[in-house]
């Protein structure tokens, strides 16, 4: 601790506050993050400072080094010149000052974990072994003129989650920067950025943060990273199978993709109903560059996703659920359920207090061979694994998570907030089909008992419709004769309908 060398008065006030703390913070039960001590005194500079604890994290609170009777949100008027702020793009990073901190995304959060609150979750990278410790400076608006001041609001971020189960050269770090708005309800900041002790070191970048809207039953499909070779084909009918089972949006970061991938990416990005961002993968001081592309360096890669994941819990923080999923998997429903959000909600319904599901797959083995003549992949092979999660591991699952009830997310597993709970998603009333090859080390794969399973027969036609509609030509220009025999196939069975 220390020493005091203000005051008594000080040392007094000091060591009532901190005694203050300690019994709260072994007197509380709640796992999730905690507030105490919301009113703010205000100094020339107020500092609001988190407090962290194994299980739970407590703060903001303000230490008063003068008594006022102001209780507002500690500001700073700065003169910053109009061009010295430069808006970063969405995907872009910012670093925290000097520290070894990379925040992609700052996402508003109404009451969480501050209540009231103006709060902002960030989420990025960060240096495992190297400090965490930085402030974030929240503006209301930007300098429109040189002469024109700005004012800030200074704030201590907290370590919310850091993803250790690999140690790679950057880990997943999500934080959180809270502002209380008992004084002021109306308190609303639109830009935000990071500095190591001070907002006076402000230098160059600022991040727009992002306001998710609330949209009524809506899922969101989290695909993680984008990258590489992927058969631009076989994207068309993942999108438009999310599109059938009235998905609301689907996210991904891509990165060093073929043009015919992009090419897919962007115009579903340009519908709207992709949200399409290029990661920046962060590196520490002496790292090195990075992709996703083999040869890579694989746990990093891994770790690289989880920030992915994390990124769509943030950003589709207000949709009902949100899937984690890729570009070669299916759900799909059984019996009358014709949409995602009558499959998740029928299974809330079941478990009440579930947080997440997960999602049981069965692996489609594209190299047993087709068993039927169909114009889309996905619907020529109906073969599937008698094992649930076959993966030569058996631990394929997939998950569905509400965010308002999840705490952090990996790529295949949902850690929920306290007093929620995980279930598995009813084996009755759908069905995860995971199509991929045999690979090497799955030395029982091709004497796996399989079962014929057509349930992806009943999309085949509604899915041929509409794709047939679409101008496939420009979308799919090396897939000539793919789309003859989607279009061969479709007039064929219109006529005899």
């Amino acid at each position: 601790m220390r020493s005091c060398v203000r005051s008594a008065l000080y040392c007094t006030a000091t060591f009532s506050l901190i005694s203050t703390l300690v019994f709260l913070v072994f007197t509380t039960r709640d796992q999730d993050p905690v507030v105490v001590g919301r009113n703010a005194g205000v100094s020339t500079l107020n500092l609001l400072n988190g407090f962290k604890h194994s299980k739970v994290m407590l703060g903001p609170v303000v230490l008063k080094s003068t008594v006022t009777s102001s209780s507002g949100p500690p500001t700073l008027r700065l003169n910053i010149p109009k061009d010295k702020l430069k808006l970063v793009g969405r995907g872009e990073n910012i670093q925290a000052g000097e520290q070894q901190v990379h925040i992609t995304t700052a996402v508003y959060y109404k009451d969480y974990p501050l209540k009231p609150g103006f709060n902002v979750f960030l989420n990025g990278w960060a240096r495992h072994n190297d400090s965490m410790d930085f402030k974030c400076c929240f503006f209301s608006s930007l300098p429109e003129a040189d002469s024109q001041g700005v004012t800030v609001t200074e704030v201590a971020a907290r370590m919310y989650n850091v993803y250790r189960q690999w140690i790679v050269d950057m880990q997943n770090a999500e934080f959180s920067c809270s502002v209380p708005t008992a004084a002021n309800a109306t308190l609303q900041f639109r830009y935000v950025t990071f500095v190591k002790l001070t907002c006076r070191d402000i230098k160059d970048k600022v991040m727009r943060i992002e306001m998710p809207e609330v949209i009524p039953k809506s899922v969101g499909v989290c695909l993680k990273v984008t990258y590489g070779k992927v058969n631009p084909e076989k994207m068309v009918e993942w999108f438009e199978f999310m599109k059938l089972m009235k998905v609301t949006r689907v996210f991904t970061y891509y990165f060093d993709v073929e043009p015919e991938v992009l090419r897919v990416l962007q115009y579903y990005n340009k519908t709207g109903f992709l949200d399409l961002l290029l990661i920046h993968p962060a590196k520490s001081r002496h790292g090195k560059d990075r992709g996703f592309r083999h040869p890579r360096y694989s746990e990093q890669a891994f770790v690289d996703e989880v920030m992915a994941v994390n990124d769509c819990k943030h950003r589709m923080s207000r949709f009902d659920y949100v899937v984690i999923m890729d570009i070669d998997e299916f759900i799909l429903p059984k019996g009358n359920i014709t949409t995602y959000y009558d499959l998740f909600k029928l299974a809330s319904n079941r478990f009440p207090k579930a947080g997440g599901f997960q999602v049981d797959a069965y692996v489609v083995m594209t190299s047993w061979g087709a068993t039927r003549d169909s114009p889309l992949h996905f619907t020529r092979y109906t073969n599937r694994t008698l094992e649930a999660n076959y993966d030569g591991a058996h631990r394929n699952t997939r998950w569905v998570f509400i965010p308002q009830r999840t705490f952090y997310a990996r790529n295949n597993y949902v850690y929920t907030r306290s007093g929620f709970n995980i279930a598995v998603l009813p084996h009755d009333i759908s069905i995860l089909f995971h199509y991929r090859n045999c690979k090497r080390q799955w030395v029982t794969c091709n004497n796996s008992t399989r079962v014929t399973d057509d349930i992806v027969v009943k999309y085949e036609s509604r899915l041929v419709e509409n794709i047939s509609r679409m101008t496939l030509t420009p979308l799919l220009y090396k897939s000539t004769d793919y789309i003859k025999h989607l279009r061969d196939w479709h007039s064929k069975h219109k006529t005899q309908t």
